[in-house]
């Protein structure tokens, strides 16, 4: 904590303070707006009023940059870095908090000036993917993902987040590559056995979902959705009683789970129990209104089952 407030404290300027504020939101607005030269500006008046704003000169080496007047960039990051050899850290300090309060545009700025002056900077790369894997912006985080793993390969974090991202595109294979990568690196993670199982479900690939999910829940035994899906699982390959185990108990965790209740509906109506399966739906149904449509359709095909 005190290392934090030493940071903030290096850059906070001994006057114009009020004027600086206000020109940096200027500033913001009219970069997010692409209007880097109009960013530039605000930018000027900053450093003319305080010539030793460190900070300043990093958000204008990244302007410079984004106008691809490299000379200027340069000379921008020499002068942020004179006033303050340990800019970048203040910088990726900025932008981890501006990603706690939301503003993902802003922390994502952040966190590529950071990396302006280190291009080795693996956790401000990682941090980058993070935060636009939130913006949904999957094919930049996984090149954010791609520069960390390529500076530092042996965080498995940093894989199973790339998997989140892979997933996400639907390219299956190399999620499914990163979840085992981060298994490798760090087999006590419940996290990347509980994905590859999810996706193995996916793919109909039961008996190998079965093994990760079991994997995940002996490493946290409280792991409710890893109970649920494996009782789907167990459900699809016929296996009724350890399916019912699974879905029992996950609801003696958290019987809150609408989708426990979904998939358990799933699997009577599969054993032709249509009058078990309107129940779980229902109840489904009850904890959550998003899920009425799609349950509503599932009730209305197992009443017409039981009229059969």
């Amino acid at each position: 904590m005190i290392a934090v407030v030493f940071l903030f404290l290096i850059f906070l300027p001994p006057a114009h303070s009020q004027e600086r504020g206000t020109l940096l939101n200027k500033y913001e607005t009219a970069e997010l707006s692409g209007d880097i030269k109009e960013a530039v500006k605000y930018l000027d008046t900053i450093i003319m009023n305080n010539p030793s704003d460190g900070m300043a000169y990093a958000y204008r080496s990244f302007a410079y940059f984004k106008l691809f007047n490299n000379q200027k960039a340069k000379e921008d990051m020499l002068k942020a870095l004179s006033f303050n050899p340990i800019v970048k850290d203040s910088l990726y300090i900025y932008g981890r908090i501006a990603d706690s309060k939301k503003d993902y545009d802003k922390a994502i700025r952040l966190y590529h000036t950071a990396i302006l002056f280190d291009k080795n900077f693996a956790e401000a790369y990682y941090r980058a993917g993070l935060t636009y894997g939130k913006k949904k912006d999957y094919k930049n985080a996984i090149n954010s993902y791609n520069r960390s793993i390529e500076i530092d390969p042996k965080d498995e974090d940093k894989y199973y987040n790339r998997g989140n991202a892979y997933y996400r595109l639907n390219v299956i294979d190399s999620a499914v590559a990163d979840y085992t990568k981060a298994i490798i690196l760090k087999p006590e993670d419940s996290r990347p056995y509980y994905n590859r199982g999810y996706v193995n479900i996916e793919f109909r690939k039961y008996d190998s979902a079965i093994t990760d999910l079991t994997k995940a829940i002996e490493i946290r035994p409280d792991m409710v959705i890893a109970y649920m899906y494996r009782g789907l699982a167990y459900g699809k390959t016929g296996d009724y009683e350890n399916a019912f185990k699974d879905y029992d108990k996950a609801i003696s965790i958290f019987d809150g789970n609408s989708f426990i209740y979904v998939n358990r509906g799933d699997t009577y109506f599969d054993m032709g129990k249509y009058t078990e399966a309107i129940t779980d739906w229902e109840k489904a149904m009850n904890l959550n209104s998003t899920l009425q449509a799609d349950m509503e359709k599932k009730i209305r095909e197992a009443k017409e089952k039981i009229k059969e």
